[in-house]
C-alpha cells in the first residue's frame, strides 16, 4: 500500500506539470506523458533527486537517475534501475534485479561512460557498467566498479545489446573491475550482444570470478552467429571451482572471434579451461597476444592464443605465451591454437611448464585434437618444460593422421625433467610414434630421469636421455647428436 500511494503521488504530481504545459504551450497529452522518465522502455515509478539519496520500496521498482551523480538503492524486489549520467552508485539490493549504470534506451542509440559502482547483491542480478538496449547501438567506456553478491549473475563492464539486427553494435573500452562473488556468473569485461550484430571491447578490465563456477571473458561476447573481438590487457582470475577463462573475445555457435591483448589469466582452484586470446563454439577464432596463463591447483587445460570446436580456425597471428600448469596432474597445455579442423598461421615462441608433479601433455604449437584432425601451419622457437609424470611432449604441432603434410617447423627445447616421457621435436600426431612431414627445426630433447623416448625429426638436434633408466633416441634424420641413450636409431 504504501508503494502504491508513492506511485499516485508522483503521477500526480506530473499530471498536474502535463495540465499546466498543456494550458501555456498547447503540448497534447502523450507528448507530455513522454517526459516521464524511462528505464529500459519501462515508465519510472521512482526518480532519484539529485543529491539525496534514492530508495526503493520491498515490491518490484522500476528507478531512474538524474545526468548527475546518483545513489540508488533498491532494496527488496525485482527491481530495475537506470543511473542515467553521472558517477552513480547503485545497490540492487535482494531480489533478481536489472542494473544499468548510464544509459535508458530499449529503442534507442545510446552512449555512456560514468564511473558507476553496482552492487547486486541476494538474487540473479544483470548488471550493465553503462548503456543498454534491446533494439539498438550501444556503447560505453566508463571505469565502473561491479559486484554481483550472492546468486547467478550476469556482469557487463560496459555496453550489452540485444538486437536481432546485424547492423547493430555494443562497444565498450573502458577499465572495469567486476567481481562475480558468490553464485555461478558470467563476468564480461566490456561488452555483449544478445542475439545477433558485433561486440567490440578493448578495455584493460579486472574480472576476479569468486566461488562456485564462473565463465569470464576479458573484452566481449558475440551471441550465436555474430563476432566479437577485443584486444585490452585483462587480468582475470578464475576462483574455486571448475572455470572458464577467454583473454579476449568469445562468440557463439557459428561466431567469429578475434583477440590480442597481453592478459593474464590466473585459474587459482578447480579443473580450469584458460584461452588466452578468443574462443568459439563452432566458428572462426583468432588471436595472437603476448599472454600468461596460471592453471593453479587442478586438472587445467591451457591454450595460449585461440579455441574452435569447429572445422575451422584461422590464427593470423600468435603471441609470445607463458603457460603455468601449476599443481595439478592432467594438465594440457598448448602453445598456440586448437582445433578440430586446420590451424592457420603464425607459432609463437611459447614457454610451457607443466609444473614439478607433471600433467597429460604439451603442445609449443597447434593441436588439431583428433586423429583425423587437420594439418597446423605455422611454428615457433617454445620451450617446453616436463614434470614428474609420464608425460607427451610436442616440439611443433599436434596434427591428424590423414592431414597435410606441415609445411613449417620450430627450434625447440623440449625437457622432461622426470617421469617415463615421449618427446618429439617437430609435428607429429599426438597418438603417434613417429614425426609427420619433412619440416623439422634444430630441436634440443632432455629426458632427464626416467625411461624416455625422444624423436628428433628432421634437422640436425640434440638428444639427451639423461640419468638413470633406459632411454630410446631417434634422429630420424639430419646429423643429430645422442648422448646418454641406451639405445638409438637414425643416429650418424
Amino acid at each position: 500500500m504504501v508503494k502504491r500511494r508513492f506511485k499516485r503521488r508522483a503521477v500526480a504530481g506530473a499530471s498536474s506539470a502535463v495540465l499546466m504545459a498543456c494550458m501555456t504551450i498547447g503540448l497534447g497529452v502523450a507528448e507530455a506523458r513522454a517526459q516521464v522518465p524511462e528505464c529500459q522502455g519501462f515508465a519510472a515509478e521512482i526518480v532519484a533527486m539529485p543529491g539525496t539519496p534514492t530508495y526503493g520500496t520491498p515490491e518490484r521498482d522500476v528507478i531512474v537517475g538524474t545526468s548527475g551523480r546518483d545513489v540508488i538503492h533498491g532494496l527488496d524486489g525485482d527491481d530495475l534501475i537506470c543511473g542515467l549520467g553521472g558517477n552513480d552508485t547503485i545497490d540492487g539490493g535482494h531480489g533478481s534485479d536489472i542494473l544499468v549504470g548510464d544509459g535508458p534506451s530499449i529503442d534507442q542509440s545510446v552512449t555512456g561512460s560514468g564511473n558507476d559502482t553496482l552492487l547486486g547483491g541476494p538474487g540473479n542480478d544483470i548488471l550493465v557498467g553503462d548503456a543498454s538496449s534491446v533494439d539498438q547501438s550501444v556503447a560505453g567506456g566508463g571505469n565502473d566498479t561491479l559486484r554481483g553478491g550472492e546468486g547467478n549473475d550476469v556482469l557487463v563492464g560496459d555496453s550489452r545489446a540485444a538486437s536481432l539486427d546485424a547492423s547493430e553494435t555494443a562497444s565498450g573500452g573502458g577499465n572495469d573491475r567486476i567481481y562475480g562473488e558468490e553464485g555461478r556468473d558470467q563476468l564480461i569485461g566490456d561488452s555483449e550482444t544478445g542475439f545477433g550484430g558485433a561486440a567490440r571491447g578493448g578495455g584493460a578490465d579486472h574480472l576476479d570470478g569468486g566461488a562456485e563456477i564462473d565463465f569470464l571473458v576479458g573484452d566481449s561476447r558475440g551471441s550465436f552467429s555474430g563476432s566479437s573481438s577485443g584486444g585490452g590487457n585483462d587480468r582475470l582470475y578464475g576462483g574455486e571451482e571448475r572455470d572458464q577463462l577467454i583473454g579476449d573475445s568469445s562468440s557463439g555457435a557459428v561466431g567469429t572471434a578475434t583477440g590480442g591483448g597481453s592478459d593474464y589469466l590466473d585459474g587459482a582452484v578447480g579443473n580450469d579451461v584458460l584461452v588466452g586470446d578468443s574462443s568459439t563454439g563452432a566458428g572462426t577464432a583468432s588471436g595472437g597476444g603476448n599472454d600468461q596463463l596460471v592453471g593453479g591447483e587442478g586438472n587445467d587445460q591451457l591454450v595460449g592464443d585461440s579455441r574452435s570446436q569447429g572445422l575451422g580456425g584461422d590464427t593470423k597471428e600468435a603471441g609470445n605465451d607463458v603457460l603455468l600448469g601449476g599443481p595439478g596432474t592432467a594438465d594440457f597445455l598448448t602453445g598456440d591454437s586448437e582445433y578440430i579442423g586446420n590451424a592457420y598461421g603464425a607459432g609463437g615462441n611459447d614457454l610451457l611448464d607443466l609444473g614439478d608433479d607433471g600433467g597429460e601433455a604439451a603442445i609449443g604449437d597447434h593441436n588439431t585434437r583428433f586423429t583425423n584432425g587437420g594439418t597446423a601451419f605455422g611454428s615457433g622457437n617454445d620451450r617446453i618444460i616436463g614434470g614428474s609424470r609420464n608425460e607427451v611432449l610436442i616440439g611443433d604441432s599436434s596434427v591428424g593422421v590423414d592431414a597435410e603434410t606441415p609445411p613449417t617447423a620450430g627450434n625447440d627445447v623440449l625437457d622432461g625433467r622426470g617421469g617415463n616421457d615421449q618427446m618429439f621435436g617437430d609435428n607429429t600426431d599426438f597418438f603417434s610414434t613417429r614425426t609427420y612431414g619433412t619440416a623439422g627445426g634444430s630441436d634440443t630433447l632432455r629426458g632427464s630421469d626416467g625411461a624416455d623416448t625422444l624423436t628428433a625429426g628432421p634437422r640436425n638436434d640434440l638428444l639427451d636421455g639423461g640419468a638413470d633408466s633406459p632411454d630410446e633416441c631417434d634422429g630420424e634424420a639430419g646429423t643429430d647428436t645422442a648422448i646418454r641413450c641406451e639405445s638409438t636409431a637414425n643416429i650418424p
